[in-house]
């Protein structure tokens, strides 16, 4: 049995800084949820498309920017079906992919 390397993350920092700079490649993403800054429903929306097209660090990060602004704003955390939702996403659940088309014809 081979011993386990570990990975080190990025710091906390650095993560943000691309998520921000990613923010900007994506302005109607994050219109969204600038428009509803404490709503969960645009966030969750928001994290599946970034979990679908591969970027599920920013989806993680969608979350994670949400809970500190209900916190700071309510006292309060995202409701239960955005904490599922994040709890899919840390598990990398294959059921939050897209369905693949059905063929017309």
């Amino acid at each position: 049995m081979q011993p386990v390397q570990r990975t080190r993350r990025p710091p906390v920092r650095a993560t943000r800084e691309t998520h921000r700079h990613r923010q900007q490649d994506d302005p109607d993403e994050s219109r969204l949820v600038a428009a509803r800054p404490l709503q969960g429903q645009p966030v969750g929306l928001l994290m599946l498309a970034l979990y679908r097209t591969g970027r599920g660090v920013d989806a993680l990060m969608a979350y994670e920017e949400l809970r500190q602004r209900l916190t700071e704003a309510l006292g309060a955390d995202p409701g239960p079906a955005l904490r599922s939702l994040h709890a899919r996403v840390l598990r990398q659940d294959p059921a939050l992919m897209a369905p693949p088309p059905v063929p017309v014809g």
